[in-house]
C-alpha cells in the first residue's frame, strides 16, 4: 500500500509535517488528485506515538485509499482500525455518493485481510495488482 505513500520506510516528525502540509494545501477535496491524510497514533509508542496514515485521493473514478503502518505496529490490527476509522471521515470528505477503491499486491495478504474486513470486495486487477471496491453508501 505505499505505492502513493512513499518509500515503505519510517518517516521523522519532519517528514510527516511536511507531507502532510503538502497534502492539506494541494487542492479542494473536489478537485482530482485532491489527497487528504489521517495520522494515526497510540500513546506510549516510540518518541512520537505516531504507527502509520492513511490517505485518500480522488481520481476519476472515485476515491483511492491507501495506508501505510510502521513495521514495529505490524500484527496488532493497527491497519483495520485505521482504514475503519478513517472510510467515515473520508466518505463525509468526498461525499457518500463516490466509490472507494484500493490497489493492492496481490502477495500482500495481511493488506486484503485488512481491505476485506473493511467492506471492500474484490473487484479486479491492473498492471498486477489486485483492485478492491467498496460501494457508495446507500446504493445496491
Amino acid at each position: 500500500m505505499v505505492r502513493f505513500i512513499g518509500d515503505g520506510l519510517p518517516w521523522d516528525d519532519e517528514r510527516i509535517d511536511a507531507r502532510v502540509n503538502q497534502a492539506l494545501e494541494r487542492a479542494t477535496v473536489d478537485s482530482e488528485g485532491a489527497a487528504r491524510w489521517f495520522i494515526a497514533s497510540e500513546p506510549q509508542t516510540g518518541k512520537s506515538g505516531r504507527v502509520g496514515l492513511v490517505v485518500a485521493w480522488l481520481t476519476p473514478d472515485g476515491v483511492e485509499v491507501g495506508y501505510w503502518v510502521h513495521p514495529s505496529a505490524w500484527g496488532r490490527g493497527i491497519a483495520r482500525a485505521m482504514v475503519s476509522q478513517a472510510l467515515p471521515l473520508i466518505s463525509e470528505l468526498y461525499g457518500p455518493e463516490r466509490s472507494l477503491c484500493a490497489q493492492v499486491d496481490p502477495a500482500n495478504l495481511a493488506s486484503v485481510r485488512v481491505l476485506l474486513g473493511c467492506g471492500f470486495e474484490r473487484s479486479g486487477s491492473v498492471d498486477g495488482r489486485e483492485v478492491y471496491a467498496l460501494s457508495p453508501r446507500g446504493s445496491a
